[in-house]
């Protein structure tokens, strides 16, 4: 089935912000007046990345994905969001690589991959967003095998009710992300590098260069169905995600410890509902 993808020139509403502080337009869940200026150092309340971890309500999970197997995350009445892991160095590690946004009949919308550099090529890390090349993140709109060649800062629409940006945000490295507004769901996947895991070997954190999920404003959430929804205790859990949440054999029985903050992107709360990051 073909899908048009329209590119309609850039947002002018529900952006991400610039800088790591913004203005409460309207009151949060928690106590924050009108007007509050809020940073955000650590995970919002809802947060899906890592290696992997999800955050919901103010818990934390950790768990683990059958690596190199796309499976359903997230579904809506408007979008499918199905992941992909890959490992790392040790037993228990690893991290998305793929993310595939589909219609509810799983008809591609985009597809988006990390995009892979030599394990000494980290020239790219200074590149700030003016540059259109794309560094960290390979795209592909629809059913289409070429992926997009150039940055452009557009908006596209895929159907009735989902538009998404393709963008970029000079940080303490080049970020990519693509930017997505349905009716129920609106949400950020970006490229982020494994500091947390590497903070003493950079060019390990910059090897395993990965994607994150993070959700910016949810409407009845709990109509949701997929892994994180079970993982979030929205929807009863089945075996497969009764099993994600336990260590791979050969891994140490995690202690469970509280939500320690990470650094993640920029989550503005504009409805009272749960922010992913």
């Amino acid at each position: 089935e073909y899908v048009e993808i329209i590119s309609q020139g850039t947002i002018d509403a529900r952006r991400l912000a610039t800088y790591p502080t913004f203005q409460v337009a309207s009151p949060l869940v928690n106590s924050y007046s009108v007007g509050a200026s809020i940073i955000n150092f650590g995970p919002a309340a809802l947060f899906t990345g890592g290696d992997p971890v999800t955050y919901f309500g103010g818990n934390k999970w950790k768990f683990w994905m059958p690596l190199h197997q796309e499976l359903l995350l997230l579904a809506t009445p408007e979008i499918r969001l199905y992941g992909k892991a890959f490992p790392g160095p040790e037993i228990g590690q690893q991290w998305f690589d793929e993310f595939l946004v589909a219609f509810p009949d799983d008809t591609p919308i985009v597809k988006v991959r990390v995009k892979q550099h030599e394990s000494n090529g980290t020239a790219w890390i200074s590149r700030r967003c003016s540059s259109p090349r794309f560094e960290t993140l390979q795209i592909h709109l629809g059913q289409d095998a070429s992926p997009l060649k150039d940055m452009r800062h557009l908006e596209y629409t895929a159907g009735k009710s989902v538009r998404f940006e393709v963008n970029c945000r000079n940080q303490a490295a080049r970020t990519e992300y693509l930017y997505f507004e349905t009716p129920s769901l609106v949400f950020v996947i970006t490229s982020s590098h494994a500091y947390v895991d590497f903070r003493d070997r950079p060019e390990l954190a910059f090897k395993y260069m990965h994607l994150d999920f993070i959700v910016m404003e949810a409407l009845r959430p709990q109509t949701f169905s997929g892994i994180l929804p079970e993982i979030w205790d929205l929807q009863p859990r089945s075996a497969l995600v009764n099993a994600m949440l336990q260590p791979p054999e050969g891994m140490p029985q995690p202690s469970k410890v509280s939500p320690e903050p990470e650094p993640v992107q920029v989550c503005e709360a504009k409805a009272p509902a749960d922010c992913v990051a």
